[in-house]
């Protein structure tokens, strides 16, 4: 075949859990200008086939129940002490005195 496109497909069927790794697709073909064969390799990536996944890890809302007042509570007192602690710029602007 010349100047024509070429592909390949394939099917695994297993009964068995696991992963399942393939030797490339190695293409041998030749280029009129060349004289050498020329080869493509195609890599074939591990497939996954059946195989148990671990548990997505999700968001702990035992967490949140157990812990989320505590923390509400200290975010609270921290907001106060930071708005205390930092002077105000009202304040200052107020203190002059006009004539």
């Amino acid at each position: 075949m010349i100047g024509g496109i070429l592909s390949h497909t394939f099917e695994l069927e297993t009964n068995t859990k696991g992963v399942f790794a393939g030797e490339p697709a190695v293409i041998k073909f030749r280029v009129p200008t060349k004289a050498a064969l020329q080869a493509l390799s195609t890599p074939i990536l591990p497939l996954d086939v059946l195989a148990d996944r671990p548990p997505e890890q999700k968001f702990e809302w035992r967490l949140l129940a157990k812990y989320g007042s505590l923390i509400s509570v200290i975010s609270i007192i921290v907001l106060f002490v930071y708005l205390g602690a930092t002077p105000s710029k009202s304040s200052t602007k107020g203190s002059k005195k006009r004539h």
